[in-house]
């Protein structure tokens, strides 16, 4: 029984190391373009087809190879909804046009910001990140000072930016993303990740119920304690100013 189950283990994971991932585009998403990036992941060598079915029509591209058993295609799309297959997983994306309009559920592609338009503006050519990876490669542009003047000290010493504001890929995502920011999910989804606790504790704040963390919170750096954008009780003065219910004196 146990070789069996032994057996069984390393046949999925042979399985699962092989298995394609389609990182690129978002499910659900609206573009303007004529086209969109196609990226993903398989195994070294392993040729990867690419369906697209659109208008009642149907047709298979190859994707080009990047090392590391990576992939990519620029996918050409009709006015309308565009089905785009990679070994089983499928994408939907809805091309904008005159008089058509996107299905429910469907919401804008947002990609980084147009400064940043090859592989090789973050990647060498072994598509490693430049500069080491998070959080430098992204750093070099996003300049912590420049979010936020309050910041003087070292990012590397807080705690939080350590364990999550340094990989930057745990909740952003810098290829394109149907969330604004480019982030992975709404942010309380995001923040419920690790601290999902939160979100079952008595008297819990308002804004927290409404999804609002990033109104009190910066989750990258900040240097007043519990990740505050700044000092109490100005940072609650923002909402509790004088004449409301609760004021900012007496909190």
């Amino acid at each position: 029984m146990i070789r069996q189950l032994l057996v069984a283990a390393l046949v999925l994971a042979a399985g699962a190391a092989g298995a394609t991932e389609f990182l690129q585009p978002p499910d659900k998403v609206v573009v303007d373009g004529k086209s969109v990036l196609v990226l993903g992941r398989a195994e070294q060598g392993k040729p990867v087809p690419i369906t697209v079915e659109a208008g009642g029509k149907s047709r298979t591209v190859e994707a080009d190879k990047l090392p590391k058993g990576r992939f990519f295609a620029a996918i050409a799309l009709a006015p309308g909804l565009n089905r785009i297959e990679i070994a089983g997983k499928v994408r939907e994306v809805f091309r904008t046009a005159d008089g058509l309009r996107p299905p429910a559920g469907f919401g804008p592609l947002r990609v980084h910001a147009g400064t940043i338009v090859r592989c090789s503006d973050c990647h060498l050519s072994d598509m490693a990140l430049k500069g080491g990876g998070f959080p430098d490669v992204c750093i070099s542009c996003h300049v912590i000072e420049s979010q936020n003047p309050e910041f003087r000290d070292d990012p590397l010493a807080d705690r939080h930016f350590r364990s999550a504001g340094a990989r930057c890929g745990k909740c952003h995502d810098p290829h394109g993303a149907g969330n604004p920011k480019l982030l992975l999910a709404d942010t309380q989804k995001l923040c419920a990740r690790c601290h999902g606790d939160r979100g079952t504790m008595e008297g819990i704040h308002p804004a927290f119920e409404e999804g609002s963390c990033a109104a009190c919170h910066d989750p990258h750096f900040s240097g007043f304690p519990n990740q505050l954008k700044g000092r109490v009780p100005e940072v609650c003065a923002a909402c509790h100013d004088e004449g409301t219910e609760v004021s900012a004196d007496r909190v």
